[in-house]
């Protein structure tokens, strides 16, 4: 009984004091910020499917760094853009890019890393014959800068499904 009365003492404390506004405001600042995440992910999607390298990469800060599924490491907005300005010419110019699920977990109150499952269809290879569907995970670590997220390093990866061992003779 004690125990509850000192509680309830600090609950009404708090309250009076205004840590509980503090926590209110902490929290919609976190979904404020997790939709201005969002947003930058939507304009990557957004600018890949209009094969805007531009502006899928609007997002990005000067000095990103970016490794595609292949493992190449391009750093700088201008290299990472060119590159994929590049391969939206030729290779990716029909591809379709649809993001399946975004998880972000912020690290601090200005940091963020985000995983995003993505499905690409209409991509060919180097050859231009189609590759077929893809799926895979790209891992963003944006940062507030002021008021904007900006995106700072992202790792593309494929998920390649692994066939089945064969049964044992």
């Amino acid at each position: 009984m004690k125990r509850t009365v000192v509680a309830l003492a600090l609950c009404a404390l708090a309250s009076l004091s205004g840590i509980g506004h503090r926590i209110v405001s902490v929290e919609a600042s976190i979904s404020t910020d997790e939709a201005a995440i969002r947003a930058v992910i939507a304009e990557f999607e957004s600018g890949w499917n209009r094969h805007d390298a531009k502006a899928m990469f609007s997002s990005f800060s000067d000095s990103t760094d970016f490794v595609t599924w292949r493992g190449m490491w391009s750093t700088g907005h201008v290299e990472v853009e060119a590159h994929h300005a590049a391969i939206h010419a030729k290779n990716m110019r029909e591809s379709k890019l649809t993001m399946l699920e975004t998880r972000i977990r912020f690290v601090r109150p200005d940091v963020a890393i985000v995983r995003v499952r993505w499905r690409l269809e209409g991509a060919k290879d180097r050859e231009m014959k189609p590759v077929g569907t893809r799926t895979g995970l790209l891992i963003h670590v944006l940062t507030r800068e002021g008021n904007k997220w900006l995106v700072q390093a992202s790792q593309n990866t494929d998920i390649v499904q692994i066939p089945a061992a064969a049964p044992a003779k």
